[in-house]
């Protein structure tokens, strides 16, 4: 039989259950887009692992030969591929799709990817090529960036360009190898192909 008093205590549980729910479904969102974000990183280092097959080592090795960081083929192709997970307002140098504009919250992007410098390289043992790319992805569900913070793991993207709209993001970095052997024949292109040639 029911009274008067249930009411209540239906609500009780309704709020003590209520921020549960909606903190577990905002952790299944928020894994979903990190799984995503992994897969892409590694189709970035399969995409940087193909630009070094591809291209001279002048476009992505520097003087001590070892691959760049930022900058170069390599990285240019990894960000590329990451564009669409960059997720960040604003930057000056957006990725541009030919035929489409330019991808949404893509401005920072060559600031988020790295070319891992002592995991990339040549491979000694065989003719083939080695690239590790380190992708900063920032975590935007509010409840689960905040508890990452709060454990400490957090990789924080500042940048003084976004004026003040969005000064710290909590961001994880996710990181993807890719190996590839060097084909039979190993001609490379003499230079970087542009849109007259």
């Amino acid at each position: 039989m029911k009274t008067s008093r249930d009411g209540g205590s239906v609500l009780m549980e309704f709020v003590i259950i209520l921020p549960l729910l909606c903190f577990f479904i905002f952790g299944l969102m928020q894994l979903a887009l990190l799984c995503l974000a992994k897969q892409m990183t590694e189709y970035a280092a399969f995409s940087g692992a193909r630009a070094a097959m591809v291209y001279p080592p002048s476009e992505y090795c520097g003087e001590d030969g070892r691959f760049m960081a930022q900058g170069g083929v390599v990285h240019e192709a990894a960000s590329r591929t990451l564009a669409w997970f960059g997720m960040m307002p604003g930057g000056e140098h957006p990725v541009a799709v030919a035929g489409w504009g330019d991808v949404p919250g893509s401005g920072h992007i060559g600031e988020q990817v790295f070319i891992d410098q002592e995991e990339s390289g040549m491979l000694s043992d065989m003719p083939g090529v080695r690239v590790t790319v380190r992708f900063r992805y920032p975590l935007l569900i509010p409840g689960v960036s905040a508890l990452y913070r709060l454990l400490g793991h957090d990789d924080a993207l500042t940048d003084e360009s976004l004026e003040g709209l969005v000064e710290t993001l909590p961001a994880m970095t996710v990181v993807g190898t890719c190996m590839l052997p060097l084909p039979w024949r190993t001609d490379r292109f003499p230079t970087r192909p542009t849109a007259e040639n």
